[in-house]
């Protein structure tokens, strides 16, 4: 992709955009009303994603994703 987001070379006819994925999580509720859930997930971009779906220039794109998330509940 050209710095317009314009294809600059000819099309490839095995092209595909892929994304890898991992999640794990964990957590637990009570019968007291509280609970929690821990959760981790990352995602790898291969290139034609990364040119595909981010704006053109270095700084501008995403390689992957992670993520970490922590929730809390309880019942007042």
């Amino acid at each position: 992709l050209d710095r317009g987001g314009a294809c600059s070379d000819g099309s490839e006819a095995q092209s595909r955009l892929k994304v890898a994925a991992t999640t794990f999580g964990l957590g637990k509720k009570t019968d007291n009303g509280w609970s929690f859930l821990l959760e981790t997930m990352h995602e790898r971009y291969d290139r034609l994603y990364e040119l595909y779906h981010f704006a053109p220039g270095i700084d501008q794109r995403q390689r992957g994703l992670n993520l970490i998330q922590l929730r809390l509940s309880a019942r007042l």
